[in-house]
């Protein structure tokens, strides 16, 4: 369970707990361990939900959500899961199952989690959870979820690669196809990515049978493209909002830059989603997550509501909300100035109050640097005060370390204007002008040594600066990778 559901629902009764993860609960086997020990209703409950579902559906879910939890698990330790799962609720969901059917076997499930030689995914804390007592096994193991850098994104196969996989049956096809999708789409709502399994299923199956294919799939592409595009939009945004602690003030930044909003119409028209949106993609059905989207797009897109609405930003608010913020996201921003409310030292990142006076002047820099994207942007953000935080308590913030913020403000603008040249050039004539830039910065005289060693320096540095701009200028930029690289330093400055 993501930390941010155990703090929601701390408080909650356990009747509440049970109708709001039901869902949780009946797709995760972790979570299946620590229902174990709350009691027949739970277990009734479990049991009600995967008959429903039905055994097909209930193993796609699981097959999602352990691909989302364990990206790094391989196709078969995956699906050993899931067939474990569905083999322990088909055994003690029965009439005749004995009672104390679903302690036990989700005893020895841990069991076999637990063993060095288990067919089931790794992660390298497993063995922590593993030491712990029966009772906080399922806790533990609920909480793990893999955390490395975004997988290279998905390739696409070509129709004969396809038909010829589907020759292995549907039912494999889907199951391998969720896996993968699963994998690369591991923050957002599980059933966006079934959703999507089941449009590429059928789109094999429809164009597989026919001698005119090459048509079919182009058809179907076709239609299912805005589908696509939502899902990768969608994606992005969770993964921000789930890896980046000033996610909200970046997104804020984002959609503002596009009405030239100021900051307070801004906080208002985004607050409904700032403050829910990384809860939503914790869920796994997607019903939270597209409500917020379409109350943005009418805060937004509203007669009445602030902004200067360009002709094009009206175009994307006339489509279906699921198609009008992708839309949005496509449209060029411009820089904003407005008049100075600079932060005046580090003090100032200790705001005590409502916490506004900061967003404020995150704000306000983000508004001057369009080019930068938001999850670049939450990464400075996040850097500065994971440097700054531990001198709030100090008794002279201000010489508590030797920082000035304008550092921030001048690593903005750097990255600004090596995101503007690296979209305005071709990729040669881009590797060119950031070793010119470098250059420039060098001493006008040096010795021959000094020169040698400088421009070993700057090649090496050049090569730092294009591999960053390669990885994190596009909007769509990971967010874990730029996270990353930002903490390495490894960024303009």
């Amino acid at each position: 369970m993501l930390r941010e559901e155990r703090r929601i629902h701390s408080d909650l009764d356990p009747v509440s707990k049970m109708r709001i993860f039901q869902v949780v609960l009946t797709l995760s086997a972790f979570t299946l361990v620590s229902a174990a020990w709350e009691g027949e209703t739970r277990v009734e409950e479990l049991c009600r939900e995967r008959n429903e579902a039905g055994k097909d559906a209930f193993k796609a879910m699981v097959i999602a959500l352990y691909s989302q939890r364990f990206a790094n698990g391989t196709f078969e330790e995956i699906s050993a899961t899931s067939d474990h799962i569905l083999k322990i609720l088909e055994k003690c969901c029965s009439p005749d199952a004995n009672p104390g059917c679903y302690e036990k076997e989700t005893r020895e499930l841990v069991t076999l989690f637990c063993r060095k030689d288990s067919p089931f995914p790794k992660h390298p804390d497993l063995d922590k959870c593993c030491g712990k007592g029966e009772h906080e096994w399922g806790l533990c193991l609920a909480s793990l979820h893999y955390s490395s850098e975004e997988l290279p994104s998905l390739q696409e196969l070509t129709n004969e690669e396809i038909c010829e996989q589907l020759k292995h049956g549907a039912q494999v096809f889907s199951a391998r196809y969720t896996y993968e999708l699963s994998r690369r789409y591991q923050s957002i709502p599980a059933d966006l990515v079934l959703k999507a399994t089941k449009n590429y299923v059928e789109m094999a199956e429809k164009c597989c049978s026919r001698s005119l294919s090459k048509i079919c799939f182009l058809q179907e592409r076709l239609q299912h493209k805005d589908f696509n595009i939502f899902l990768r939009y969608a994606s992005n945004v969770c993964e921000n909002a789930r890896h980046l602690k000033t996610h909200k003030t970046a997104f804020m930044v984002y959609y503002a830059s596009l009405l030239k909003l100021p900051f307070d119409d801004a906080f208002t028209a985004t607050r409904s989603i700032r403050d829910n949106l990384a809860w939503c993609c914790s869920q796994k059905n997607s019903r939270c997550l597209t409500e917020k989207f379409t109350e943005l797009h009418q805060a937004l897109c509203n007669d009445s509501s602030p902004g200067l609405k360009s002709e094009d930003f009206q175009k994307c608010c006339g489509k279906a909300p699921p198609g009008a913020l992708p839309c949005m996201d496509n449209l060029e921003r411009h820089a904003q100035l407005f008049p100075g409310t600079a932060l005046s030292s580090l003090s100032d990142l200790c705001d005590t109050g409502d916490g506004k006076a900061l967003q404020r002047f995150w704000f306000q820099t983000g508004a001057k640097y369009p080019s930068i994207p938001v999850s670049v942007f939450a990464s400075f953000m996040d850097v500065i005060k994971l440097i700054s935080e531990p001198c709030c308590n100090a008794s002279d913030a201000k010489g508590c370390v030797n920082f000035n913020l304008t550092d921030f403000a001048t690593a903005a603008s750097k990255f600004e204007h090596l995101c503007s040249k690296y979209f305005k050039l071709d990729w040669a004539e881009f590797k060119k002008a950031v070793q010119g830039d470098l250059q420039s910065e060098a001493p006008a005289a040096a010795a021959a040594e000094a020169e040698a060693a400088s421009q070993n320096h700057d090649e090496a540095r050049a090569q730092v600066l294009t591999n960053f701009a390669s990885s994190c200028c596009s909007r769509y930029a990971p967010a874990r990778k730029c996270k990353n690289m930002v903490k390495r330093g490894t960024f303009p400055h």
